[in-house]
């Protein structure tokens, strides 16, 4: 099976290794270990290292100036997807995405990209923005609450590693999310 994944970040070689980046880079090598061929597109420069012969896409989007994340979530993701096409061959059966940047390019990939098109649209969420804290009290928190809960209403499966995590989807966002407590299981559950 083809799969393609979508994150804002993925680790680079000399760069502090983020809960994310650690997350994206284990479930595509699990994916890959069950002989599936995996393909990341990230935005952001930097050298990647070659994890278990996963093919990684760096967009080098310049960082400007934005009124909060959200604006630039938003902003960079439709960037990268219209330069996605010039990079990207073949069609893909199944795509991944990690947290809600994630899920904003590759939702906007699957209905402007032919490579996606006929792809079920998968989010892996580490956790949501009401349970790092009150996201009232914060413009960048509020603003990233404030679209998480329709980012993840529009993908076809949304799971969870923390149970914690898909109670939130389900009491505060009313999504029916599943929880998969491991990266192996996860991998295994993703492309079903």
């Amino acid at each position: 099976m083809r799969i393609i994944g979508f994150s804002w970040e993925y680790p680079r070689i000399g760069s502090p290794l983020t809960d994310l980046q650690y997350l994206v880079a284990s479930v595509s090598s699990a994916l890959k270990a069950l002989g599936h061929e995996v393909v990341i597109i990230t935005q952001g420069g930097g050298q990647t290292p070659d994890f278990d012969g996963i093919k990684v896409i760096n967009f080098d989007l310049p960082i400007k100036d934005y009124p909060n994340v959200v604006s630039y979530g938003l902003s960079s993701s439709v960037q990268v997807i219209a330069n996605m096409r010039y990079r990207v061959n073949g069609e893909f059966n199944k795509v991944i995405c990690f947290e809600w940047g994630g899920c904003v390019m590759g939702l906007l990939a699957k209905v402007t990209q032919p490579c996606c098109l006929n792809a079920d649209v998968n989010c892996i969420a580490l956790s949501t923005e009401y349970e790092r804290g009150d996201p009232d009290g914060n413009i960048i928190s509020s603003s990233i609450a404030s679209i998480e809960g329709w980012v993840f209403r529009q993908c076809d499966r949304v799971y969870g590693l923390k149970q914690r995590t898909v109670d939130y989807f389900k009491n505060r966002f009313n999504i029916n999310a599943d929880y998969v407590p491991t990266i192996d299981e996860l991998a295994r559950v993703v492309v079903k």
